[in-house]
């Protein structure tokens, strides 16, 4: 059986961290020798920097929509491409090196595109 296991989580708001966190507290009292690591951005960091539960909150870069008026803009995202491919390269590299120092059984992802 693995012992420890990462969460990548999407930042961005706190609906995704609250909703992992649940689980997170469920796998805690399900398994409590279970070594429990978070990879996250923007709200996510502060929402799991104090959590018992979790042994390790490692930053992964975040993914952003463009706005206009304060409304996500699809033109502008697409605008900003180039920008979000060199994004989603350090996201790579944050998530491998995340892979390969902790080693961990298990991943679960939940909305973070890596």
């Amino acid at each position: 059986m693995f012992r420890k296991c990462l969460f990548v989580i999407n930042g961005l708001g706190l609906g995704n961290s609250t909703r992992c966190y649940a689980i997170i507290e469920q796998l805690r009292l399900r398994r409590p020798d279970l070594e429990i690591h978070v990879l996250t951005s923007g709200n996510g960091l502060e929402f799991f920097a104090n959590k018992a539960e979790v042994a390790s909150v490692t930053e992964i870069e975040n993914f952003f929509y463009s706005e206009k008026d304060h409304q996500i803009s699809a033109w502008r995202t697409f605008l900003a491409l180039g920008h979000l491919a060199k994004k989603a390269m350090i996201k790579q590299r944050q998530f491998d090196e995340a892979l390969s120092r902790l080693k961990p059984g298990v991943v679960i992802v939940d909305s973070e595109y890596t």
